[in-house]
């Protein structure tokens, strides 16, 4: 009862608390409850409480480390994909679009998933559950960017709750929006299509 106790409340308290965790991890917890389960009652082992207290050890760090590795295993994997295609411009082209997919979470379901994961700017909870805005966006293009040797820069119009990123390619900065499909544009064009959005900019 009290590992059942333990495992049911460690997995609200990572479900809630630390809100970075994808849907299918936090079925983990049930998955293993079962394991437990399982084994104290129908294993072999001479030592059923050590067993079980090892078995809980591993699955609790499998739980911590699991969507970190994932995480990171794809942001690495994102990068040599980067690397190998053509010019740096093809590789802003590729990593903005690639932006848009992992932040798909916090641009197309609004509500819920947004009012319950808070990335902060944090770049690992953000990798692992994608949550974000423009800021996470630009956030996670500048680090990919800057890892493929691109000069980058974080830009905001100023008074505006809005951020994107500047690049600089063969001398010119341009700016790289992919939220409002404005992906190798002047920050001419840029202010032009934000005047039209919203009548002006500060």
């Amino acid at each position: 009862m009290r590992v059942f106790l333990g495992v049911f409340l460690s997995w609200i308290y990572s479900t809630l608390v630390f809100r970075l965790l994808p849907d299918y991890i936090t079925s983990i917890y049930p998955i293993f409850l079962v394991i437990y389960v399982y084994s104290s009652k129908f294993g072999k082992s001479k030592s059923p409480k050590k067993s079980s207290v090892l078995i809980i050890a591993a699955l609790s760090l499998l739980i911590l480390f699991l969507p970190y590795g994932s995480a990171y295993a794809g942001y690495s994997t994102l990068l040599n994909s980067a690397s190998s295609t053509g010019d740096p411009a093809q590789r802003v082209v590729f990593i903005s679009h690639a932006a848009m997919v992992v932040t798909g979470n916090g641009y197309y379901v609004q509500g819920l998933v947004r009012a319950n994961i808070e990335n902060n700017q944090d770049f690992s909870k953000f990798l692992i559950c994608g949550a974000g805005a423009c800021g996470e966006t630009s956030m996670f293009e500048q680090a990919c960017f800057q890892r493929l040797g691109i000069e980058t820069m974080m830009v905001e119009f100023p008074g505006e709750d809005h951020a994107f990123i500047e690049v600089k390619l063969n001398s010119t900065w341009e700016v790289v929006d992919p939220g409002y499909s404005m992906i190798l544009v002047s920050i001419c064009e840029r202010a032009a299509a934000r005047v039209a959005e919203v009548g002006t900019i500060s």
